[in-house]
């Protein structure tokens, strides 16, 4: 078994890369593969000893972690790790498909070895990087995404170029023709250099040595028996459901193929994520904070828009804990100033830890939609850093308390406004003037 963890301690693709092989090459899937690559580093860095010693800091002080998902530190580290290995499941799986083009089998293979690979430790072929050599692999796909961005952006110039050119004049068109030449040869050249013109052999030999050794570091910092764990457990939730076979732990239909990762990032019941709410939750935590900064400046619509954004089981609960203070102001007795201080300190202290939750949900989505969209990976924000895991009673008990705290705040001001305007109409005589004598 392995160490202990850190925690429990579209265009025609050309068919020749050289003159001595007729292996496929990339072509323009060199910008899916980089978006691959991306995630390949950004996966690899993250389990640098450096930043597992940073995300133990911040999962152990987070506040928000410990009231609203777990205080046990067990399943916390499962959730992270069940994260990672389908993060690499994801990549390993995109490989899979681009090794049923290479010319070479050992390549080909690729899928069989490597859940092999997972489930017995065995690595026949030698494909694990050693840490060094991994870090220089690391920049070798560090400098193919940045040439890629590169060469995808001079593309997509050069044929705005070509669709603005009509208009010019014969002197406009010469000088274009021989700039169109020139960038013609710099593309080409990013060509060359980039993932473009590398075969599908070479671009899968080094995600799948990658992946090899990325396993092999999940396995180092996690433990290997906190991934059998991770497995194990799965597997028995989708025995209970019936059709696996229950012959072994590692059952090799359980971790082959797709089917390894669809099983892994499921959202126990009674989470956020289990209600498809935690987006929607974390939207409504933002607004609360916004309006809670400034109580003063809160308008009737932005009152009615929040109002708009809450679940039933939220607007219910809200009336009941509305009532005393609604029968508080219809005796006439007013707000008081020092339960209004109270309040804002209140939503302060609460605010303090559910917040960074609901940021770091909004930051975990737009980071799933940036990756479709570009090369790079910003951000290493996990499902457990989020409202995914939280519990949707505890959650809505929260936001419940946020929403009394605000609406008595808001009211107070109001009080103080509307006696304010009062004093200020006492002052004026009939001529409009202020009575200045008393």
């Amino acid at each position: 078994m392995g160490a202990e963890s850190w925690f429990h301690s579209l265009w025609r693709i050309p068919r020749k890369h050289d003159a001595n092989s007729e292996k496929l090459v990339i072509g323009v899937l060199a910008f899916e593969i980089a978006s691959l690559m991306s995630k390949v580093v950004n996966l690899w860095q993250s389990l640098s000893d450096k930043q597992i010693a940073r995300l133990r800091e911040e999962t152990t002080d987070s506040i928000g972690l410990r009231k609203l998902i777990s205080d046990d530190e067990n399943f916390i580290v499962r959730l992270i790790c069940v994260e990672k290995l389908e993060n690499m499941a994801h990549v390993a799986e995109s490989v899979a498909r681009l090794g049923k083009k290479c010319s070479d089998p050992i390549w080909k293979g690729f899928e069989n070895a490597f859940y092999e690979f997972i489930a017995m430790g065995v690595d026949p072929y030698g494909w694990e990087f050693t840490g060094k050599k991994m870090e220089k692999n690391i920049k070798k796909m560090e400098r193919f995404i940045s040439t890629n961005a590169t060469l995808y952006q001079e593309m997509e110039q050069s044929l705005t170029r070509l669709k603005t050119n009509g208009e010019s004049s014969v002197l406009d068109l010469i000088e274009y023709q021989k700039m169109v030449a020139w960038k013609t040869q710099e593309v080409k050249h990013l060509k060359d250099i980039s993932l473009w013109n590398k075969t599908y052999d070479y671009t899968v030999h080094l995600l799948a040595r990658s992946l090899f050794t990325i396993y092999r570091k999940i396995s180092q910092v996690f433990g290997v028996q906190e991934i059998v764990d991770v497995i194990y457990q799965k597997r028995n939730e989708i025995v209970d459901v019936g059709g696996i076979d229950n012959s072994s732990v590692l059952n090799s239909d359980l971790i082959h193929r797709s089917k390894f990762s669809a099983l892994l990032q499921s959202p126990p019941p009674k989470t956020l994520g289990a209600a498809a709410l935690a987006l929607h939750y974390a939207n409504v935590i933002i607004v609360i904070e916004k309006l809670a900064a400034s109580p003063h400046l809160i308008g009737l619509d932005a009152r009615k828009d929040l109002y708009n954004m809450l679940p039933r089981r939220v607007t219910a609960a809200l009336r009941g804990k509305l009532k005393p203070y609604t029968n508080t102001m219809a005796s006439s007795l007013g707000y008081d100033p020092s339960q209004a201080e109270e309040w804002t300190q209140a939503m302060s202290s609460l605010l303090e830890w559910l917040a960074p939750l609901a940021h770091h949900m909004i930051r975990w989505q737009s980071k799933r939609s940036f990756e479709q969209q570009s090369f790079v990976s910003r951000t290493n924000v996990l499902l457990v850093q989020t409202l995914y895991f939280a519990n949707q009673e505890k959650t809505e008990q929260v936001i419940t308390e946020l929403l009394v705290g605000l609406n008595y705040v808001w009211r107070y001001g109001m009080e103080l406004n509307a006696k304010a305007l009062a004093e200020c109409g006492s002052l004026r005589v009939d001529n409009g003037y202020p009575n200045l004598n008393g």
